[in-house]
């Protein structure tokens, strides 16, 4: 009915029935794919703005400082599905963070802010987490790694001492604003790629792993790396 009162708006019967999809799906089951809404959101994008085109109205005034931004973005045609994902997630952080402090003057929102900077969720762990910054509320939040062991420290005498080791971030998490980043979604921000962290230094380990090391270089006919070992490192 849209369509035929107004000829501009378009309506691309293969792939807009989406709206149809999604609608059927949340009403019946209450069971959406994810894809599918990210889909039908964007077809519904098209028509308010087509409509706001008609309407000459303003869209800052219609969504809001915040959506509007986000639907501007959301309807660019350059933008990546990632960067569409991303963008969503900040302006959820922004209005969650809003909801927690907005009302606050500014010395109940340094209290509050202090108190659930650097919280810790029950699945994080102080090996795997490692601290940083949140892009959006500036607070501290976590990134989850991936800890992957290198080689064995030695001194000059050939001895064990330590297990060089790096984390390789592949979430981030944030207790204060609540955003949420996956994978690749952290290339969006200047998020480290690698962390050093200090060698493990555990007897039993580096025995252990002293022990793979030589057993592998011996069958490969190399000699073990000596690596000076100073108490800065």
């Amino acid at each position: 009915m849209a369509v035929h009162l107004h000829p501009s708006l378009t309506w691309r019967q293969a792939t807009d029935s989406v709206v149809f999809r999604v609608r059927n799906a949340a009403a019946h089951m209450g069971l959406v794919d994810c894809d599918d809404l990210r889909s039908a959101v964007l077809v519904m994008l098209r028509y308010v703005d087509g409509l706001l085109t008609i309407r000459k109205a303003d869209p800052a005034k219609f969504w809001g400082d915040d959506l509007a931004s986000l639907a501007s973005e959301l309807l660019n045609e350059a933008t990546t599905e990632r960067r569409r994902i991303v963008a969503a997630k900040q302006v959820m952080a922004r209005a969650r963070l809003a909801a927690l402090i907005g009302r606050l003057d500014e010395s109940a929102r340094s209290v509050v802010l202090a108190s659930l900077s650097g919280q810790y969720a029950s699945f994080m762990t102080d090996e795997q987490d490692q601290p940083h910054a949140c892009p959006v509320c500036a607070q501290v939040g976590y990134l989850s790694c991936q800890i992957e062991r290198g080689h064995v420290l030695r001194d000059e005498a050939g001895v064990g001492t330590g297990i060089l080791r790096t984390a390789y971030p592949v979430d981030f998490h944030c207790l204060v604003c609540g955003l949420g980043l996956e994978r690749d979604e952290l290339q969006e921000f200047e998020f480290p790629t690698a962390i050093e962290l200090k060698p493990d230094s555990d007897p039993v380990s580096v025995w252990l792993a002293k022990q793979i090391e030589d057993l592998g270089i011996r069958r490969s006919g190399g000699k073990a790396p000596v690596m000076r070992v100073s108490d800065e490192s």
